[in-house]
Parts: structure tokens; sequence; C-alpha cells
């Protein structure tokens, strides 16, 4: 079993009155996590963001993590191109 980040499921916790002081909430918090992430980590990271996912049953909640998935594999994908050029 995945042992998923205790910061990504504090953002899942009273989001509504988060979001109502900040509409940037979701894309905010989810840079906080993705900062100074190399693409391994954004890699390995997947499966975190995944298994939440699956947990979820607010459709407003999924398309917001699905966008971070996005950019997960975003920067993951960037270093594997930036990788091969070098290869």
């Amino acid at each position: 079993m995945i042992e998923t980040n205790s910061g990504l499921l504090e953002i899942y916790v009273g989001w509504e009155d988060k979001l109502d002081n900040d509409e940037w909430y979701f894309s905010n918090s989810f840079e906080s996590i993705t900062k100074g992430m190399s693409p391994e980590e954004a890699f390995n990271y997947v499966p975190n963001v995944i298994e939440v996912l699956l947990t979820l049953d607010n459709d407003f909640l999924v398309w917001e993590t699905l966008y971070f998935l996005s950019e997960l594999y975003s920067i993951a994908t960037i270093g594997a191109g930036l990788l091969k050029g070098m290869i």
C-alpha cells in the first residue's frame, strides 16, 4: 500500500472555506507540493495522487486533482525529455 503524503491529504480538509478565502487555493496548495520537485520525485509522487483521486466523490475535487496530476506528469516528462536529449 502507498503511504499518502499528509500534506496532500491536508489540502482537502476544510477546502470549501479555504477556497472562499482564496480563489487560487488549490493551485497554490498543489504548487507548494511540486515546488522544487525533480522529474523523478514528480513521477514517484503520481501514485499518491491517484490513490487520493480514487477516494474522491466530489466532481470539483476530482477535476482539481486531475489538474494537479497533469502538472506532475508535466514535470516528470519534461525531465525525461531533457534526459533523453542528453543521451
